[in-house]
C-alpha cells in the first residue's frame, strides 16, 4: 500500500533544487498523492504534480521554545530587579510574550490538525523533510498521524561548534534529538555523510541512500563556442561562491579571455561585492542579473563556454551554514552536476570528493590558489574536447539521478 507523501521544507525556492523537482517526478504515481508544505516562493512555477500548502505560521517547537525563554526571564526579572518599577514593565513584557507564545503554539497545533484531516494524511503519511528546519516544521504534523514515515532530505550541514548564538544552540540540539524518528537518509556523497554521522553519532545504523543534486538530462540547442576561452560564473554572487577571488585573481591574460557572470538573484548582492562588480563594467566583462524562465534556454547559454566555476569557500562570519557546510559542499553542487551533464568541464578547489573524482575522471581542473584560474581556463581550453567526454561520463557514472521512487517503499 502506498503512502502518500509530504515534502516539507522552509526554502523559498524549491524549484531551484533538482533533487526535489525529481522527488515530486518519481513519488506521483496513480495511487500516489504528492503534497509540498512551504513558504511563498521567490519563482512560482505550475507543477500539476502536486499540491501546494503554503504554511508560513513556522514550528511550534519554535514557539515553546520562545515561550520557556521568556517565562525564565520574567521569573529572573521578579527576583533580581532593584526596583518596583522595573519588576511591574519587565514582568509587563515578558508575560506578554509568553501570552503570544502559548497563543501562537497552540494556533499552530490547530491549523496543522485541521490540515491533516483535510488531506487525510492522518494514517501513515510519508513525510520527507528538508534539513533541520523541515524537520522541525514537520513535528507539527507527524503528532497528529499514525504511523508516518520520514525521510530526511540533507542539504544544508549544521555544525554544533558553529553555532554562536542561543537559538542556533538549541536548533542544532533539538533537531539531533528529532532525528530518531527519521527511517532513512538522502545525502549527495560520502564525505557529507560522514560528516552528518559525526554530529549525531547514533545514525551508524540508519539507511542512507547517496543521491548527487542534479538534473536530469533534457533535449535543448546547444551553441557554438565562443571564439577565445571562455568562463562562465553562474549563481549566488556571494563571497562563498569565491566571486571575488576570480574577480581579482584574472591577471594580465584576462584580456584574452572571456568571462561572464550570472545570477538570478542580484537581491543576495551585498554592498562591497557591487562596488567590486561596478568596476568590471569597464571592462568586456559580461554580467546578466536575470533569471532564465525556460530550463532549456538555461542550458544553451551555458553551452557556449569552454569551463565554469565551482569554487567554494567557507566562513562562519558569513553565515550558519557557511562554514564547513559550504567547504565540504561536494556533490551537493546542484551546479556542479548541471556543468558535467552539459559537458562544460570546470573549475574547483582541491578538496573531496573533488579531489578523488578529478584523478578517475579528469572533469577540468581543481586549484589550490586563486592564482591558478586563469591557466586553468586557458588549459581547459587547450584539452577542451577531451576534458568535456570526461565531464560526460562523470555525470552518466556518478551524478546521474537515480529513480527516487524507492524511497517510498
Amino acid at each position: 500500500m502506498s503512502r502518500n507523501c509530504v515534502i516539507v521544507t522552509d526554502s523559498r525556492e524549491y524549484s531551484s533544487n533538482p533533487t526535489i523537482l525529481n522527488l515530486i517526478h518519481d513519488l506521483n504515481k496513480p495511487d500516489t498523492q504528492v503534497f509540498i508544505i512551504s513558504p511563498p516562493q521567490v519563482f512560482e512555477t505550475h507543477n500539476s504534480k502536486v499540491e501546494k500548502i503554503y504554511f508560513p505560521l513556522g514550528s511550534h517547537l519554535f514557539s515553546l521554545w520562545s515561550f520557556k525563554k521568556h517565562l525564565v526571564h520574567l521569573f529572573h526579572e521578579i527576583f533580581n530587579s532593584l526596583s518596583f518599577l522595573n519588576i511591574y514593565w519587565n514582568f509587563k513584557k515578558n508575560f506578554n510574550a509568553c501570552r503570544n507564545d502559548f497563543k501562537k503554539t497552540v494556533y499552530i497545533l490547530k491549523k496543522s490538525l485541521s490540515l491533516m484531516i483535510k488531506k487525510r494524511l492522518i494514517f501513515r503519511p510519508h513525510f520527507l523533510v528538508s534539513d533541520e528546519a523541515g524537520l522541525s516544521l514537520s513535528r507539527s504534523f507527524t503528532l497528529f498521524s499514525l504511523f508516518p514515515k520520514i525521510t530526511y532530505l540533507s542539504f544544508e550541514l549544521t555544525f554544533e561548534d558553529e553555532c554562536h548564538n542561543e537559538f542556533d544552540k538549541w536548533h542544532r540540539f533539538h533537531s539531533s534529538g528529532l532525528m530518531r524518528f527519521v527511517s532513512q537518509y538522502l545525502i549527495q556523497d560520502e564525505t557529507r555523510r560522514k560528516l552528518l554521522v559525526n554530529e549525531n553519532g547514533y545514525l551508524r545504523n540508519c539507511n542512507f541512500h547517496l543521491v548527487p543534486v542534479s538534473s536530469r538530462v533534457v533535449n535543448f540547442v546547444r551553441k557554438a563556442p565562443k571564439s577565445k576561452p571562455s568562463a562562465i560564473f553562474s549563481g549566488s554572487l556571494t563571497k562563498c561562491m569565491g566571486i571575488e577571488y576570480i574577480i581579482n585573481h584574472l591577471d594580465s591574460s584576462k584580456n584574452s579571455i572571456s568571462v561572464e557572470l550570472h545570477t538570478h538573484r542580484p537581491d543576495l548582492i551585498d554592498a562591497e561585492l557591487k562596488n567590486l562588480i561596478n568596476k568590471l563594467n569597464d571592462t568586456d566583462t559580461i554580467i546578466h542579473l536575470k533569471p532564465f524562465e525556460n530550463i532549456t534556454d538555461y542550458y544553451s547559454y551555458l553551452s557556449q563556454f569552454h569551463c565554469a566555476f565551482c569554487l567554494y569557500y567557507g566562513n562562519t562570519e558569513w553565515g550558519l551554514w557557511m562554514g564547513k557546510n559550504i567547504e565540504y559542499i561536494g556533490l551537493s553542487s546542484g551546479k556542479f552536476s548541471t556543468f558535467m551533464m552539459l559537458g562544460i568541464p570546470a573549475i574547483v578547489r582541491n578538496k573531496e570528493p573533488f579531489s578523488s573524482l578529478i584523478k578517475k575522471y579528469e572533469f577540468g581542473v581543481a586549484i589550490e590558489t586563486p592564482n591558478e584560474i586563469s591557466s586553468a581556463i586557458i588549459y581547459i581550453n587547450q584539452n577542451f574536447n577531451y576534458l568535456s567526454k570526461n565531464a560526460k561520463d562523470l555525470y552518466t557514472n556518478i551524478l546521474a539521478p537515480p529513480n527516487l521512487s524507492v524511497l517510498n517503499n
